[in-house]
C-alpha cells in the first residue's frame, strides 16, 4: 500500500511539473475551471474536487476542498471517492475533472454523491467523450483502455483496483449511450 501511495505521489508530482511547463495545458484547463465555476450552485460553502491530482482547480477556486486517493502536500483530504467521509446532505457541489473513468464502480460512486449532496447540489463532471476522432487522438497521445462492453452499474464489491487503471469509455457510456439507464437508475441526477 505504501509503495502504491509513493508511486501515486510521484505521478502527481510529475503532473504538477508538466502543468508548470505547459502554458497551453493551463489555458485549456483554465477555461474548464472557469466554466465549472459558472455551473456551481448559488450556495458554495462546501465544494469538493474529487481526484484533484496536481491541485490546479484551487488556483481558480481557493475555497474548494482538494482531494485525492494518495497524500500530497497540496491536497486538503485523502480518501476513496466510493467511501467519502461526508455526512448526509453535507456538500454543495462535487467537481471532477478527468477522474470518472478511473473510478472502479461509478454506480456506487454516484450513490455516494447523492447521499452527500445537499438538496439543490450539483455534480460537475469533465471526462473524455470517445468518438472515432477522439479515440484516435487518445490512442496516440494518451493511451488508456476504451471498453464499451463493461457494465458500469455492476459493483464487484471487491477492494478498489489501482487508481491509475481506467476505462475512457465510461463517461460516453454513462452519459450518452446509456443516458436513459442513468436517468432511470439515478433520477435525482
Amino acid at each position: 500500500m505504501i509503495q502504491k501511495a509513493n508511486e501515486g505521489r510521484r505521478i502527481l508530482e510529475s503532473h504538477r511539473r508538466t502543468w508548470s511547463r505547459k502554458a497551453i495545458l493551463r489555458w485549456v484547463y483554465g477555461d474548464y475551471y472557469e466554466r465549472i465555476r459558472g455551473l456551481l450552485p448559488v450556495r458554495r460553502e462546501q465544494v469538493v474536487e474529487i481526484g484533484s491530482g496536481s491541485g490546479n482547480f484551487k488556483e481558480h477556486m481557493p475555497s474548494a476542498l482538494a482531494t485525492d486517493c494518495v497524500p500530497c502536500e497540496w491536497l486538503d483530504a485523502v480518501f476513496d471517492a466510493q467511501r467519502m467521509p461526508f455526512g448526509q446532505d453535507a456538500v454543495d457541489a462535487f467537481v471532477m475533472i478527468d477522474v470518472l473513468h478511473h473510478i472502479d464502480s461509478p454506480a456506487h460512486f454516484l450513490q455516494e454523491v447523492l447521499r452527500a449532496l445537499r438538496p439543490g447540489g450539483r455534480l460537475i463532471v469533465v471526462d473524455p467523450y470517445v468518438s472515432p476522432v477522439s479515440r484516435l487522438v487518445f490512442k496516440l497521445a494518451h493511451p488508456e483502455l476504451v471498453d464499451f462492453s463493461e457494465d458500469f452499474y455492476v459493483d464487484s464489491g471487491s477492494e478498489p483496483s489501482d487508481p491509475w487503471d481506467s476505462n475512457q469509455a465510461m463517461a460516453t457510456q454513462l452519459f450518452w449511450r446509456d443516458r436513459e439507464r442513468l436517468s432511470k437508475t439515478f433520477p435525482m441526477l
